[in-house]
């Protein structure tokens, strides 16, 4: 899986109608982890990506995609149609 960039992590949470809290929670991480990682553009060379990884699985498993090609984005998947936000 690709490592995302913040903007793309937030824009995912958007797209699920989650907040910040919602995402930690999914991904098994604090609140600050979730603020962090869409602040940064990009993985900070040599930075542990425990963080950016526990994040891109829960929104994978949510069913969104993150997809780099032709440029870096979001999408949603079937999957996602039938889940409801976390907060409902």
């Amino acid at each position: 899986m690709p490592v995302s960039t913040g903007r793309q992590i937030a824009a995912a949470r958007t797209l699920l109608g989650w907040r910040a809290t919602d995402l930690a929670k999914a991904a098994g991480l604090h609140r600050n982890a979730v603020v962090y990682w869409e602040g940064h553009a990009e993985s900070p060379a040599g930075a542990p990506c425990f963080g950016i990884h526990a994040i891109e699985n829960a929104l994978h498993a949510a069913g969104v995609e993150l997809v780099t090609s032709p440029t870096p984005g979001v999408r949603t998947t079937a999957a996602s149609m039938h889940r409801p936000a976390l907060g409902t």
